[in-house]
């Protein structure tokens, strides 16, 4: 099984590449020994929303948590010399902390703020009609009525005599999303 897992600081700040089909980001991971002092430089690279997720919040000194599979390749320079490489293909990762003394993110340092890509609202063909693009003070009302709806149930329940339930009927208008 070719499995890896890294936890390490990035050493540069990720770029991201676009090809014809897709975009990918390479990177070099500080990965620090166990049992002995220093690290190890690990190359790795990213496809796809994982590329431009490490793009858009990772910049260098962050931590980073990669899972991915080791793959090894060769090509010939421009002096005629072949040149092995060993990468990790990341195939999933996860952002664990800030850099070294250093803020969260790039604006923070005094440094300019990569645009963000406009965010893909598609899927397969239709417009997202998700619930959660509802403005936020909207969906507050919602969750109060909701609250108040089903504070006014349990009144009811506890005043109820023995034995009796109240009428459920109602409870399905409550929106439980």
């Amino acid at each position: 099984m070719n499995c890896v897992a890294l936890l390490g600081r990035l050493t540069a700040d990720p770029e991201l590449k676009e090809t014809r089909d897709s975009c990918y980001t390479r990177f070099t991971l500080a990965v620090d020994r166990q049992r002995e002092e220093g690290a190890d430089f690990i190359s790795c690279v990213a496809f796809g929303k994982t590329a431009e997720l490490i793009c858009r919040y990772m910049s260098k000194g962050r931590q980073l948590a990669v899972l991915g599979r080791i793959q090894t390749g060769s090509y010939t320079n421009q002096d005629g010399q072949k040149i092995y490489t060993t990468d990790v293909i990341v195939t999933s990762m996860t952002f664990c902390g800030s850099g070294a003394g250093q803020g969260d993110r790039p604006a923070e340092r005094g440094e300019a703020r990569r645009p963000a890509p406009a965010p893909d609202r598609t899927y397969g063909g239709r417009q997202d009609q998700r619930q959660d693009d509802q403005p936020v003070s909207e969906r507050t009302q919602r969750r109060h009525e909701a609250e108040r709806r089903m504070n006014e149930r349990r009144r009811q329940y506890a005043e109820a005599p023995d034995g009796f339930i109240p009428e459920r009927d109602g409870f399905n208008d409550l929106p439980f999303t």
